[in-house]
């Protein structure tokens, strides 16, 4: 039976390309190119951990709990090389499906400041970005949240962020961060 060339395990991003718009081209490790010109393609196409045959997706729980459940499936040991690549590849297409495709305007930032309780009217991109880089918060909480409908943690201080990002392993690739206009923002140094 052959496997679908789809599987998220066989994804590899065009690291040229920004973050939020590596939906455009993906290779498969077979080095076929993949365009979906449109979000709402790439949402159909990759839905949760969908290309994973055997997983069946809780599109309700937290984008962190549904990789817990699939690298326990797969009998990935957590902090492994594998482990690591798999956490890194699905908190990326997740991060895309969830915000990077769509902070395309100032009404975006707006609505991420909202999110994140900063109350100030902002008119410029300038300003919420101003805005958002004296905010402490885990990435990967941002996305669960946004997923779970909640209000993600705020950190007072950086030490207090860098001793929760610690505890619980939950940090979202800083080469990945790196190349996006948000997570840029949100991006703290650590450790």
């Amino acid at each position: 039976m052959m496997e679908p060339s789809w599987l998220l395990s066989d994804l590899c991003y065009d690291q040229t390309l920004n973050l939020q718009h590596s939906h455009r081209r993906i290779h498969d490790l077979a080095g076929r190119q993949h365009n979906l010109e449109t979000p709402l393609q790439w949402q159909r196409t990759h839905a949760r951990f969908t290309d994973f045959p055997g997983f069946k997706p809780n599109p309700d729980a937290s984008a962190s709990d549904e990789f817990n459940r699939l690298a326990s499936q797969r009998k990935w040991k957590t902090g492994s090389k594998t482990w690591r690549k798999m956490w890194n590849r699905c908190m990326a297409l997740e991060y895309d499906r969830l915000l990077g495709k769509n902070l395309d305007g100032l009404q975006s930032w707006q609505q991420l400041c909202e999110e994140l309780d900063l109350k100030a009217p902002f008119t410029s991109i300038k300003q919420c970005k101003k805005a958002l880089s004296k905010v402490y918060v885990n990435i990967v909480d941002l996305l669960d949240c946004r997923i779970l409908k909640k209000k993600p943690t705020k950190f007072p201080s950086l030490r207090a962020l860098e001793k929760y990002n610690w505890e619980t392993g939950r940090v979202f690739s800083r080469h990945l961060a790196k190349q996006d206009k948000l997570l840029r923002v949100l991006l703290r140094k650590l450790w």
